[in-house]
């Protein structure tokens, strides 16, 4: 702590010995909202990496302010360098139906359209708030491959909960280029009431058959490692399309992720690519999966389809080998159209 700040803080605390009750909630939280500020632009200026799961742990005042600075930083840099320099954009959001045990929903659901005009949205997250305003719970998903228009689902199993009115109160997207756009609870009141109700949730745990993998097709079957994303320096990304089905019983609990796995016959190098679902309850679903590559970490050359791996939100899983590799599944019954990646220099 600087001794400018720590002055500061001391200051104020020796004011609030002699204030009443309610000038000491309302300086205390003032202090804190103005340390965590502080705290959050201090970690933009660092440019240390943080990743969806440290931002889901920052507290809300922290993510506020970082993300804030971040997308500053971003706007400063921008240059005629024929990168992207510019933000995604979130043009709609439609918020949870009732989370109520009674029904069937026990988790809070939320679908986002999402925009980028050039390298492509690639991350999403989001947040709600709980009536107290004490619960601040998240999630974070990533679109498979960039892509400038993408409508994305995120679910939220809000755990042990405060019954009542929740609102989503922030939403961050990224794309290719690093970029990111930070909607807080005052910009999100433009696209209407984001609140909904919470009432007791519990989980359905009724599905004891395993999901399906039906079809797959490479999106990216020959792909250069010394390639980059269109408006940025970046690594290149491989990816595919799958189709997959959960059937349940006597309820289908639906996708939560896929996994497939990539190697030279001679398995000294793989590169898997995953899927994670985070919305309870899709019984069936046709999804982008991908993966960015790190070219020091993979070497040119033919890599086969060697294992795919498909989990319910329940815990039921289907797994394949291939025969190539001593299993017993043909992919190419599962790949029509192919299941080989060819990476070049």
């Amino acid at each position: 702590m600087s001794f400018t700040l720590r002055s500061w803080l001391t200051a104020a605390a020796a004011s609030l010995l002699v204030a009443g009750p309610a000038a000491h909630a309302a300086a205390s939280s003032a202090a804190s909202a103005q340390a965590q500020a502080r705290i959050g632009a201090a970690l933009a200026r660092s440019g240390q990496a943080t990743t969806p799961e440290r931002l889901r742990q920052m507290p809300a005042g922290i993510r506020q302010a970082f993300l804030k600075a971040r997308m500053a930083q971003q706007k400063a840099a921008a240059t005629n360098d024929g990168l992207d320099h510019v933000p995604p954009t979130l043009t709609a959001i439609q918020t949870s139906p009732p989370v109520n045990t009674a029904g069937d929903n026990y988790m809070a659901k939320f679908k986002l359209q999402l925009a980028d005009s050039y390298s492509g949205v690639s991350l999403v997250c989001i947040w709600i708030t709980s009536p107290s305003g004490r619960n601040d719970n998240g999630t974070c998903n990533d679109t498979g491959l960039p892509t400038q228009k993408v409508s994305i689902s995120l679910g939220i199993q809000p755990g042990t909960t405060e019954a009542g009115s929740w609102s989503v109160n922030q939403v961050a997207i990224w794309d290719a280029a690093g970029n990111v756009s930070m909607y807080d609870s005052q910009d999100l009141s433009a696209f209407g009431d984001l609140h909904f109700d919470i009432k007791s949730p519990v989980r359905y745990q009724d599905d004891t058959v395993a999901p399906a993998f039906i079809s797959g097709l490479l999106l990216t079957p020959t792909l250069s490692l010394s390639s980059h994303p269109r408006g940025t320096t970046s690594d290149p990304y491989l990816g595919a399309r799958f189709s997959v089905a959960d059937q349940g019983s006597p309820r289908a609990s639906g996708l939560k992720s896929f996994y497939a796995v990539f190697c030279l016959l001679n398995m000294s190098y793989c590169v898997d690519i995953s899927h994670l679902d985070t919305v309870y309850r899709h019984a069936a679903e046709t999804v982008i999966a991908g993966t960015q590559v790190l070219p020091g970490n993979l070497v040119p050359g033919e890599y086969q389809l060697y294992y795919t791996y498909v989990n319910d939100h329940f815990g039921n899983y289907h797994h394949d080998i291939s025969t190539l590799f001593g299993g017993d599944t043909d992919m190419s019954t599962l790949f029509p159209a192919g299941a080989t990646i060819t990476l070049t220099e």
